[in-house]
Order: C-alpha cells, then sequence, then structure tokens
C-alpha cells in the first residue's frame, strides 16, 4: 500500500486506490500515507485544525525503520517554540557529530598497517551511519 500512487488513511482499504483527496491529518489515523514519491518530489502534510498536542511518529516506508524517521510535536496555541533557524542549526550541530565520531574510525580503519587487511571498521561511539573503507 505504501507504493500505490494514492493517499491511504485510517483502515486499509480492499481496493487498490479508493481516493486520492487527502484529508488534514489530525492524530487518529491508525496509517497515514503520501503515497508514492518519485524523484524530486516533495510531501506537504497539513494538520487538522482539532489536532491534539503531542508528538506524532514516522517512518518512511521504503527505507524503513532504521533509515528515515522523525516526529512531529503539535503544541497548544500560543506555546513558545524555537525559530526554523534555531532547529536548523540544533540539526546541523546534530550531523557535525556523528560525521566527527564516522571520521575518526574511518581514520581508526585507514591508519591500520598495509599489510593487514581490514574490511570496513565502526566504532561504538557512531550509533547509526555509514563508514566503511577498505585499506
Amino acid at each position: 500500500m505504501g507504493a500505490i500512487p494514492c493517499f491511504v488513511t485510517g483502515d486499509l482499504p480492499a481496493d487498490s486506490c479508493m481516493s486520492t483527496e487527502q484529508p488534514a491529518f489530525d492524530g487518529t489515523q491508525s496509517f497515514y500515507n503520501s503515497g508514492w514519491l518519485g524523484e524530486s518530489s516533495d510531501f506537504s502534510l497539513t494538520l487538522a485544525d482539532d489536532i491534539a498536542p503531542g508528538t506524532y511518529s514516522f517512518v518512511c516506508l521504503l527505507h524503513g525503520a532504521q533509515g528515515m524517521v522523525g516526529t512531529i510535536t503539535v503544541v497548544d496555541e500560543g506555546t513558545d517554540v524555537k525559530s526554523p533557524e534555531e532547529v536548523a542549526a540544533e540539526g546541523e550541530a546534530q550531523i557535525d557529530e556523528a560525521a566527527g565520531k564516522i571520521m575518526a574510525a574511518i581514520e581508526a580503519a585507514s591508519s591500520n598497517p598495509p599489510e593487514q587487511s581490514l574490511a570496513g571498521a565502526m566504532t561504538p561511539e557512531v550509533m547509526s551511519g555509514f563508514g566503511i573503507t577498505f585499506v
């Protein structure tokens, strides 16, 4: 159902594309799907006016829970929230920290003596990511 070119909300339909009209997300749907997104496609999620405050999780059906996941946090109107620039700066700092750990693992693997073969190396500090090197 994740790859059909229509939107699916609530219970999964018995037929393949019952509706292409995308309702606003209100947090009560057991399944909410963007439909298949091709290259350079965007998906915008409209939140319903009556959505309850809380944290809502999402996952990419193609890449799975180990790849592309996230959350949307809805707060009461009037609550102070970070600006998009502040959120972007925090995200960049997290990326830089993770990249530094991955690069440290790659550099450690690259310093291996030439007569000793090592195919890939990671470190316990790297929670998620790929750093594969052959030396």
